[in-house]
């Protein structure tokens, strides 16, 4: 996290940002295993695009307000700290009023009911096309939701995280 805030404030790529944090963390060891997950997106409000770069979590989904389709946009990576010489990608994307942007942890998608079952990236999926039409606040809402009434009153083992982003007007 504080690698994160350090290279934050630069005009480099968020590809660049992961490589050097990447970097950072595997020559930082010192024995010990550490690794994270991140999707890092960088909005232009302005000109309504984005440029994305993930590593190890999964997918940055985009919800299209203009055709209702939902696609995964971002690719299996190596999570930071696995390996020094790990690359990443940028995304580069043109957004239109009405778009969504979500990322979650693992911990949402892996997270298990009384029955054993994952919730999955497909109940997620259709639970954003099913409130597409809310602010991001309200979409990240039925979300969380959606998650706590699968999981019923079984143990929640990992975090849980969203990120929602609605292109506003």
């Amino acid at each position: 996290k504080a690698m994160l805030r350090l290279v934050a404030n630069t005009n480099q790529s968020m590809a660049t940002l992961l490589e050097w944090i990447n970097q950072a963390v595997c020559s930082e060891k010192n024995g010990i295993d550490r690794f994270a997950s991140i999707a890092l997106i960088n909005y232009n409000s302005l000109d309504k695009t984005a440029q994305i770069a993930t590593c190890g979590i999964n997918p940055v989904v985009l919800y299209s307000a203009k055709d209702k389709s939902i696609k995964k946009i971002s690719m299996d990576t190596e999570p930071i700290g696995v390996e020094k010489t790990a690359k990443y990608s940028d995304i580069d994307l043109s957004l239109d009023v009405g778009d969504v942007l979500v990322s979650c942890t693992d911990g949402v998608t892996e997270c298990l009911n009384n029955d054993g079952i994952q919730y999955s990236l497909d109940n997620l999926l259709n639970t954003l096309k099913a409130n597409a039409n809310l602010d991001g606040k309200g979409i990240a809402g039925k979300l969380k939701d959606n998650v706590k009434k699968f999981r019923g009153d079984a143990q929640q083992y990992d975090d849980q995280t969203f990120l929602v982003v609605k292109i506003q007007g």
